[in-house]
């Protein structure tokens, strides 16, 4: 994670995710937070990161992802 500014007591706080890329055995989702300060004026970002999820088996061993799974995470 990169934490760009900090984050104040009473700012609203957003985060937005989107699927940034869909492997054979994994899902990278990139997510943003940004910053509200005192319910007013412009929206700052305050952190970002691409968080990546391996599918497992029973085993613990990378499985495929199945395409019903990968849809739902977009």
């Amino acid at each position: 994670m990169t934490f760009l500014r900090p984050v104040k007591v009473r700012d609203v706080v957003c985060c937005y995710t989107d699927l940034a890329r869909t492997g054979r055995t994994s899902l990278t989702l990139r997510v943003e937070a940004w910053v509200l300060r005192q319910r007013r004026g412009d929206r700052i970002k305050v952190t970002a990161a691409d968080f990546t999820y391996v599918a497992l088996d029973e085993d613990g061993r990378p499985r495929p992802v199945p395409p019903n799974e990968a849809a739902v995470a977009a």
